[in-house]
């Protein structure tokens, strides 16, 4: 901290004992320091001393409130958050605590939280339809299961499985129904994002075999979890095969599309990425970037046009992308060293002298 605070009479009495307390439990409960408002103003927080699963003791942090948003100043002197990650990180580095265990219960309160989300989103939602609420969120989570972003599939699914099952309420066929649809779904999705489709068929059949076993929801949903983790886990024993097909997605898309107003983020939006990633990929697997890549496609096209049919040069330019001819012709003219009606003679004239 920047500056250090003495504490009024020393932290003793009954008012702070429950302070502090208070600070210590709340850490060992949600995994990381909490910061309480103390006597006279002191703002303080705990980093928890443990045992195996034990609570011994804590190491304690504050500050006066007076210190810590000086007079007329709005913002705070020190980020106490971060603050309360320092301390936990020393304490654990000391290797004083349980780490493990308070990575646990950090990891369960997110879950809270998302559950929490998911709950209030349901009671504002009008309709209870099963099928409606389902496809509202499928695609947010095929796109994070697409993309190998394990940790977002993690949070739409929970948000899909809290929402879904309460629209379902007692009746467990719609559930089990809704699950086989899932697990559909979502092995035939990480096989287009790049998982070898006889690992991912074996998964599946194997899922279907231990769904038609399962009998209530307490274990429907854990199961429907952990299936989520064993498909990611096809995907990302093949990284380089996942961005290779996604890629190539992209450069249909880019082919179909290329005729008119056509951007990295539009192919990027196409396949489900974000657009930063989308680049990264993109030159990885194929050694250009987009824009690159796009002209390439649009001139090549051109050329076989200027050589297979009698459409005019505008026309041309046109018909693949290029709103402005004479920025056509001269980006035709660096690619290829001729202009597009040169080229298009001299290779009409060498087809019939090879005749």
């Amino acid at each position: 901290m920047q500056q250090a605070y003495d504490w009024p009479g020393g932290p003793t009495g009954a008012l702070w004992t429950e302070v502090l307390g208070r600070a210590v439990s709340e850490a060992a409960r949600w995994g990381e320091p909490v910061v309480q408002y103390g006597p006279a103003g002191v703002l303080c927080w705990a980093a928890p001393l443990m045992h195996n699963a034990q609570l011994r003791g804590a190491i304690v942090a504050g500050i006066a409130e007076s210190v810590l948003f000086p007079t007329g100043i709005n913002e705070p002197i020190f980020d106490t958050r971060r603050a309360c990650v320092d301390l936990l990180d020393r304490v654990e580095a000391a290797n004083l605590t349980n780490a493990a265990l308070l990575q646990h219960r950090r990891d369960e309160a997110q879950r809270e939280q998302h559950r929490a989300y998911a709950l209030h989103a349901f009671k504002r939602e009008a309709s209870t339809d099963l099928r409606r609420v389902y496809l509202r969120q499928e695609p947010e989570l095929l796109a994070a299961i697409r993309r190998g972003d394990r940790g977002a599939a993690r949070i739409v699914l929970n948000h899909i499985l809290v929402i879904v099952f309460g629209a379902a309420g007692e009746r467990f066929d719609l559930l089990k129904s809704f699950s086989m649809e899932l697990v559909a779904t979502v092995c035939r999705t990480a096989v287009e994002a790049g998982a070898r489709p006889e690992q991912v068929l074996g998964e599946n059949y194997t899922a279907l075999q231990q769904l038609a076993e399962i009998e209530d929801i307490e274990t429907l949903s854990p199961w429907l979890c952990d299936l989520l983790e064993r498909v990611m886990d096809t995907i990302a024993h093949h990284p380089d095969s996942a961005a290779t097909m996604l890629v190539n997605r992209a450069l249909q898309h880019m082919r179909e599309q290329m005729s008119g107003p056509l951007g990295r983020d539009d192919v990027a939006a196409a396949v489900h990425v974000s657009p930063a990633h989308f680049s990264r990929l993109f030159r990885r697997v194929t050694g250009q970037s987009f824009s690159q890549t796009l002209r390439s496609m649009r001139l090549d096209e051109a050329a076989r046009l200027l050589v297979q049919t009698d459409r005019p040069v505008g026309r041309i330019a046109a018909e693949t992308g290029f709103v402005d001819a004479a920025h056509f012709t001269k980006s035709f003219q660096r690619h290829t060293g001729q202009s597009p009606t040169a080229y298009r003679q001299a290779r009409q004239k060498a087809s019939v002298e090879h005749e």
